[in-house]
């Protein structure tokens, strides 16, 4: 199986978790990846930092060692149906859980984030949290 980490899942791998480290080692590093949405957040979060540089190094160090998602047409296909769904059910979510959860499901990922309240919202899409 392979996985796409949320933001927060980068978040605590980051910040050393000691249950997000242990996943990594049991897997390969081609069965880990980034969204770019995900990379976009996780920059955010660095220049908004205290530690902006260190916290820079860090992103760029991680992103050396696990593989893109690649991005295409059926992201934004995703993205416009899950959107559209969410908004009939009246359980709208950010825009960038939508695209981050479109990633998943053009790629045939599973998603692994410790907000499974948003992304149980979606039909389909396979979540995981590796902090339980």
């Amino acid at each position: 199986m392979n996985y796409l980490l949320d933001t927060d899942t980068y978040v605590y791998y980051l910040n050393e978790n000691e249950n997000i480290r242990q996943k990594f080692l049991e897997l390969e590093p081609t069965q880990i990846f980034i969204s770019i949405p995900t990379i976009s957040e996780l920059y955010f979060g660095a220049y908004n930092s205290q530690r902006i540089e260190s916290n820079i190094q860090k992103i760029k160090k991680l992103l050396k060692s696990i593989e893109i998602a690649s991005s295409s047409l059926k992201v934004a296909e995703h993205f416009g149906k899950i959107k559209a769904n969410l908004k009939k059910e009246g359980a709208i979510i950010s825009d960038f859980d939508i695209l981050i959860a479109s990633y998943a499901m053009a790629n045939d990922l599973t998603l692994v984030t410790n907000n499974e309240e948003h992304f149980n919202r979606i039909q389909n899409l396979k979540v995981e949290n590796w902090l339980e």
